[in-house]
């Protein structure tokens, strides 16, 4: 067996798993008390599949709704099936298993070689906004990119899918009652300061620290630009780009818009300290 039959064979796998597990966009949603979670409001970056997006019925001129809440930006990955050339960006038809749908790449219109960055037959993970047209324009819906790079390791495409399946359960039922997470959590609660700091926590140490990392450079760039209007995200992201991810900054942003240190600005995506 090859390796992309193996590809395929975890790929169903988990396909099948979050049809039997109710991934549906009927279920039940939580009550409003929840909503005040990040991963719950509509600027926060969310892996999703295509499937999810084509359940939401995108229309022209009407917010994208998934899974109760309004979304914009969002991350899927899969195989690039079809690349054409428009005026000015590279256009990617993009097939996760699920569905099709179309990306759009602005972010080679500056160069003067179009040449695609990646061809069909090319796995490829994709960071943008979901861009539903307007009300006197019927064009199709898609997302205009962030960034579009390929899969260099296999196991981000499965493990894409088990995030969108988990972001997608949290949202409808939050953590099961009783699991690990559940009883570790409690544990910690009741347990004394001092016996806190548990196994995982140690684990998790640098991770958080390029967190920390991540928001101070990012509240650090937009205090030195000081601009009336705010910084544009994209003009963060593309500033910190040689040393972090689209993915890192964007959610350093929503991560210090939801804890206050900076607010969105009068125009779209534009940010400003408080």
């Amino acid at each position: 067996m090859n390796f992309y039959e193996k590809y395929l064979n975890v790929q169903n796998f988990f396909l099948r798993m979050i049809e039997g597990g109710g991934f549906d966009p009927g279920d039940k949603i939580p009550s409003e008390a929840d909503n005040r979670l990040p991963v719950r409001t509509d600027d926060t970056l969310v892996p999703v599949t295509i499937k999810q997006i084509l359940d939401a019925n995108p229309e022209p001129g009407k917010p994208l709704m998934i899974d109760g809440v309004q979304r914009k930006i969002v991350s899927i990955c899969g195989l690039i099936v079809n690349v054409s050339e428009e005026n000015i960006s590279i256009v990617y038809d993009i097939d996760d298993g699920t569905g099709v749908f179309r990306v759009q790449d602005f972010t080679q219109s500056d160069s003067m070689n179009l040449e695609p960055a990646l061809q069909v037959h090319t796995y490829a993970y994709v960071c943008g906004r979901i861009n539903t047209g307007t009300k006197d324009r019927s064009a199709p819906p898609y997302i205009s990119a962030f960034k579009v790079k390929p899969v260099e390791d296999f196991d981000q495409i499965p493990y894409h899918t088990l995030q969108a399946l988990y972001v997608h359960k949290y949202m409808l039922h939050g953590l099961p009652k009783n699991s690990a997470f559940d009883n570790d959590a409690k544990d910690q609660i009741h347990a004394p300061a001092q016996q806190q700091q548990t196994t995982n926590q140690r684990q998790a140490e640098p991770s958080l620290q390029r967190e920390e990392m991540v928001k101070k450079a990012v509240l650090d760039y937009i205090r030195a630009k000081d601009q009336t209007y705010g910084v544009h995200q994209d003009q963060i992201a593309q500033a910190l780009s040689n040393i972090y991810s689209v993915d890192e900054v964007l959610q350093a942003i929503e991560a210090l818009n939801y804890g206050g240190e900076i607010y969105s600005a009068a125009e779209a995506d534009h940010y400003a300290c408080c």
